[in-house]
């Protein structure tokens, strides 16, 4: 079964103490809103709080807006936390054309950007959302005032990305969502089986054949020439030499147990980047944010003190 809205804060909730990460109840709220893109309806969560310095934050492949709840939640009190379903993700539309390219994602984030009528922002993603991150940073946005990057860049480990392709495309289709966690327990098994049926229960949807599937469009995990413009592949050659144009503060966080982010990518893109600094958050691999949420909150507020964006 999926969780009811009030099971949902309670196993937030418990989730963040557990993890050590200090919330009240009463701020688990966010409101369900839509955009349009260009034709396709984009769906994002407003955690709030007006007023404050804007966050946006992506998700990465496969994933939706939801992976970010415990972050959103623990930084609301200091920032305008806003987390976007990417298209083809959660509950924004599909593309017909199956273009999730870079570029695209890009005009996408523009566009909500646009129509929060923000001026300035912290752009935080990981993994999918990470790529789509930097190629909006390189694109020079001068509302784009800090840039965080979670276990992604131009290269990455084969294998992890392989493993990443074979759980995301294993069967579409299982009789139950705890069919499901054992799936994704088995691929990480650093998830509890009560957090993941809470994230589970925003990235499934029931067929009328009442199997579970998945909500993303599962074109995306396909390589790129196969009916889908989209990054399942370990290089991206071509975004070496642009990382030199982000110009503004840049944290690259890399999970110490990733087997997909390897730590000599994340030095060479310090290097390359005028402004940026490389941390590891031990105990998390790929998906660091929900692996250790805590030690992902410590390095990025350490990160925002120090360059005066908290």
């Amino acid at each position: 079964m999926l969780l009811t809205p009030e099971q949902q804060i309670e196993t937030l909730y418990a989730a963040a103490r557990k993890a050590g990460i200090a919330i009240d109840k009463d701020e688990i709220r966010w409101r369900d809103e839509f955009v349009d893109v260009g034709g396709l309806k984009v769906h994002y969560l407003d955690w709030g709080t007006q007023g404050k310095r804007p966050l946006l934050l992506l998700h990465g492949g496969m994933q939706n807006a939801h992976s970010w709840d415990t972050v959103a939640v623990a930084l609301k009190r200091d920032f305008h936390a806003v987390a976007m379903d990417l298209r083809g993700h959660g509950d924004s539309d599909w593309s017909e054309e199956g273009d999730y390219a870079f570029e695209t994602h890009s005009r996408d984030i523009a566009r909500l950007i646009e129509h929060l009528g923000w001026d300035r922002l912290v752009l935080m993603g990981l993994s999918l959302g990470g790529l789509a991150s930097l190629n909006f940073a390189v694109e020079g946005w001068p509302m784009l005032e800090a840039l965080v990057i979670v276990d992604v860049g131009p290269e990455l480990n084969t294998s992890g990305v392989g493993r990443i392709v074979d759980f995301s495309g294993g069967p579409g289709e299982l009789d139950s969502i705890d069919d499901f966690i054992r799936r994704a327990l088995e691929y990480n098994p650093r998830r509890k089986a009560d957090q993941l049926r809470y994230s589970l229960t925003h990235n499934l949807r029931r067929l009328p054949n009442g199997k579970w599937t998945w909500k993303y469009d599962r074109r995306i995990a396909r390589r790129p020439g196969k009916g889908v413009r989209g990054p399942a592949t370990s290089r991206f050659d071509d975004m070496w030499e642009p990382l030199r144009e982000v110009r503004c503060p840049t944290l690259i966080v890399r999970g110490g147990e990733s087997d997909v982010f390897p730590e000599k990518t994340g030095r060479r893109m310090v290097e390359l980047m005028p402004d940026s600094r490389f941390v590891t958050v031990p105990d998390a691999g790929h998906t660091v944010p929900q692996d250790n949420p805590a030690g992902f909150l410590e390095a990025v507020r350490g990160f925002l003190r120090k360059v005066g964006l908290r």
